[in-house]
């Protein structure tokens, strides 16, 4: 019986663990972990901490025809993913997305505008080894739905505050 039990114990602990990890962020072919080669793409250091931006405009993605993103890399590894489409293809892209991802966590915000008028912003958040990926329906402006990777573990270094003064 004690062995029965010490068993089922270690079938739990096992099945726990497996339902605890999470999968790796893989966008265009490209994992946060691996050094990828950005030679003959469209990409410029963005700041004094060496990271490289490569930015992609109106490309198709997922059933959306017109999507622009910029790719975000310290030391050859992907840190982020920053893009942007049409608000009316939200639908089609968290399709998309969830057909590649898995079924995200979803929420709701707030959303205002200059103006101050405020509407209800459909989130979907999908969590992996190496960071968080989120879907808002409502970006930056009110005509356009936005999605951002953010991975802490190959991102540049906080830079200290620069004392200029």
């Amino acid at each position: 019986m004690k062995a029965i039990l010490l068993g089922l114990i270690a079938g739990l602990t096992f099945s726990g663990s497996a339902l605890a990890q999470t999968a790796s962020f893989d966008f265009r072919g490209e994992t946060p972990s691996q050094v990828v080669d950005l030679s003959g793409r469209n990409c410029e250091r963005r700041r004094e901490d060496g990271s490289i931006s490569c930015l992609v405009l109106s490309q198709q993605m997922g059933g959306v025809d017109d999507v622009s993103f910029s790719q975000m890399y310290y030391n050859g590894h992907l840190y982020g993913v920053v893009g942007i489409f049409d608000a009316d293809e939200y639908t089609t892209m968290l399709t998309a997305f969830t057909a590649k991802y898995g079924r995200p966590r979803m929420s709701t915000a707030t959303w205002q505008n200059r103006a101050g008028a405020s509407l209800q912003n459909d989130i979907a958040t999908w969590t992996f080894a190496e960071g968080t990926l989120t879907l808002k329906h409502l970006g930056s402006r009110i005509t356009n739905s936005e999605f951002q990777f953010d991975s802490p573990r190959y991102a540049p270094p906080a830079a200290a505050p620069k004392v200029d003064f």
